[in-house]
């Protein structure tokens, strides 16, 4: 049933499907099989479908997630699929490039992604009130989708040194609408989430997990997630990247990047403490469900530092200035006198948050885009 849910947004007609077997040109055995293994689908879809049909007479609450939901958000998918042609494109284009047996190949897409990500993260940005990258989610359509594109090209573009962490967080708490499949998924956990939001009592959730969140009966209703799909080899392995967080002391071009020095200085970063809600954000394929959180900042803690320059694309450095505070993700520093002072080698990096002033107080920019 719970491939049924999603399956059976896709509408498939027989006498299509059979012309699109004939004009392959197969050997006739193969085109036989194939055509026996199509009716088989087309059957097995009915069976299920009647099966189905009979469950939701008894249990009509679940008629929202089972049909409603999912081809609301395919009808939602398809319009924003035609809305948003060239973004698709362009991660249509980057996935095109990729080589699974190589690492790299896609210098260049981090850059062309950016405007799609600007805009859109702006108006997230401004609509959400974001204050922190834990507030920020890439729950719609177009988020997701430039979600993905931008960890594909962290993983191969040579300019995105730091990207992949700096995402990491984001992409794996978001489902990625990666088409209509994908889509009808979605609605169909949008759509439980609020079935069992109205439910006065909480049954019994079958698999364990560890963290709070509610507990769901899914005896009689499970399903698996679609499959996210996979990024390149990551061109970066072996690189020891960390999160750092430094007030910035100069800022000076170099070619197409930026380079930034920092002071040595005493500061506090915020402290959060996240919880999980009671709607699912997705459900891995061994059972774990994956719930939406809700990030509350509790205070902040003390450090001091003196951070190596860093160079980031000047493409994500808009509005970065001195007296700046800045979290990104760059190379680990070494150990050495040279780099205790500051005065180590430049290192690739990312921007995750920056913040006005050393008091962190206003969010300027997140993730390289000028707020």
């Amino acid at each position: 049933m719970q491939n049924y849910a999603v399956a059976r947004t896709v509408k498939m007609s027989t006498p299509a499907l059979e012309k699109e077997i004939t004009s392959l040109g197969l050997d006739e055995a193969y085109e036989w099989q194939l055509r026996f293994r199509t009716y088989g689908i087309h059957q097995a879809m009915r069976n299920i479908e009647a099966f189905t049909n009979a469950w939701l007479a008894e249990n009509p609450q679940y008629k929202a997630v089972i049909i409603d939901g999912p081809e609301a958000a395919v009808a939602k998918n398809r319009k924003q699929t035609a809305d948003n042609k060239a973004l698709l494109d362009t991660i249509l284009a980057i996935q095109d490039r990729i080589d699974p047996k190589k690492a790299g190949g896609l210098n260049g897409c981090g850059e062309a992604l950016y405007p799609y990500f600007s805009k859109w993260l702006r108006a997230k940005a401004k609509a959400d009130k974001v204050a922190s990258a834990k507030a920020l989610d890439f729950d719609d359509y177009q988020g997701s989708s430039i979600l993905y594109g931008l960890f594909l090209c962290s993983h191969g573009d040579a300019a995105t040194m730091g990207l992949t962490r700096a995402l990491y967080s984001a992409y794996s708490r978001t489902l990625i609408q990666h088409g209509p499949l994908s889509a009808a998924y979605a609605g169909m956990l949008e759509s439980f989430n609020d079935v069992t939001a109205k439910q006065s009592k909480a049954s019994t959730f079958t698999s364990a997990r560890r963290g709070s969140g509610p507990k769901i009966d899914f005896s009689k209703l499970t399903w698996n997630p679609i499959a996210r799909p996979e990024p390149p080899r990551n061109l970066f392995t072996g690189k020891n990247i960390s999160k750092q967080t430094g007030v910035i002391k100069s800022v000076k071009k170099s070619g197409d990047r930026v380079v930034f020095q920092f002071k040595t200085v005493k500061y506090r970063v915020p402290t959060f403490k996240c919880k999980d809600t009671r709607r699912i954000s997705y459900i891995q394929d061994n059972g774990i469900v994956h719930y939406k959180q809700n990030c509350v900042k509790t205070g902040s803690r003390e450090v001091k530092e003196t951070n190596d320059p860093v160079s980031i694309p000047s493409w994500a450095a808009e509005g970065i200035k001195k007296n700046m505070s800045m979290t990104y993700y760059a190379e680990k520093a070494s150990s050495s006198r040279a780099s205790k002072k500051g005065n180590g080698p430049v290192r690739g990096g990312w921007p995750v948050e920056v913040f006005k002033s050393q008091k962190q107080k206003r969010l300027v920019g997140l993730y390289g885009v000028k707020l």
